[in-house]
């Protein structure tokens, strides 16, 4: 299996912000070869306030796309005018529920908590279950 990984800042948003935290990623071309895309975010926990030891104080966002689901998220990352957004994100509270935050053209609040590792195991599973798929070169 080869996987390429994107990581974002986490961005707080105290004031005003609909979520807690935030993500940006920048918005950039699918490699060929990788059969998952895992985009990643470290932030800091609820848990960890009183407790600063690297386990507590920090947790980690993991979304995990197959390559044509990113190809696909990736061709509808737009401005609200219709071109190709330069970044993309997402925000949550909690990773119980995700939303993109840009990206979307139409500000839809798109829900990508079925794209978190946890809900993916299986298909990543199957992956390894049935081999690489073959890719064109």
């Amino acid at each position: 299996m080869s996987v390429q990984v994107k990581s974002s800042r986490t961005y707080s948003h105290e004031r005003g912000g609909r979520f807690k935290y935030y993500t940006w990623y920048n918005n950039f071309e699918t490699p060929p070869e990788a059969d998952f895309i895992f985009l990643i975010a470290l932030y800091p926990s609820q848990d960890g306030d009183n407790d600063r030891t690297i386990n507590s104080w920090w947790s980690q966002l993991v979304l995990v796309f197959s390559h044509d689901e990113m190809v696909e998220f990736l061709r509808s990352v737009k401005t609200v005018g219709g071109k190709r957004d330069k970044m993309f994100g997402f925000g949550f509270d909690s990773p119980a529920h995700i939303e993109q935050t840009r990206g979307d053209q139409h500000r839809m609040g798109l829900d990508f908590t079925s794209y978190l590792l946890g809900n993916r195991v299986g298909v990543l599973g199957e992956f390894l279950a049935h081999g690489p798929r073959v890719v064109a070169a």
